[in-house]
């Protein structure tokens, strides 16, 4: 479909992805948001807004004293194809080298098998949840003069 090199665990979940059918596919996705781990809603309020998604989605990108990336997103429970995309951005880069991150496609979600299941809004909003991780990555590590 896509000729794209992704970190190991989001290779599995497109291959996962792309073996099913696409309604199948919605379910999958679904499931793997109940994956995304927890955000204290004190501490979800201190991240970046991601402000095209329709619901209240927030995130954080941080390094870690290992150069390894720590990406936190918090995603209502209310919003399950998002919040299943932001658990696969998680678990495909977070503890990471950076390039996981920054190498990933623009458009992630149509890579994944999701371009054409998910409204145009929706997709929208992943792409620039997506976008907005590497922006704050490429922040942090102009900050701490990393290159």
């Amino acid at each position: 479909m896509h000729d794209v090199t992704l970190p190991e665990p989001l290779e599995l979940l497109r291959e996962e992805l792309l073996d099913v059918s696409p309604r199948d596919r919605l379910e999958l996705l679904a499931e793997i948001g109940a994956e995304l781990p927890a955000v204290e809603p004190a501490e979800a309020e201190t991240f970046e807004r991601v402000i095209e998604c329709q619901s209240p989605v927030y995130l954080d990108v941080s390094l870690g004293r290992d150069a390894r990336v720590r990406l936190r997103i918090s995603v209502p429970p209310g919003a399950p194809m998002t919040r299943g995309f932001a658990a696969a951005l998680v678990q495909g880069v977070d503890g990471h080298e950076p390039a996981a991150l920054l190498g990933l496609p623009e458009d992630l979600p149509s890579v994944l098998g999701l371009g054409d299941l998910v409204s145009p809004l929706r997709r929208s909003g992943m792409v620039a949840l997506q976008a907005r991780a590497k922006r704050q990555l490429l922040e942090r590590i102009a900050a701490e003069g990393r290159a």
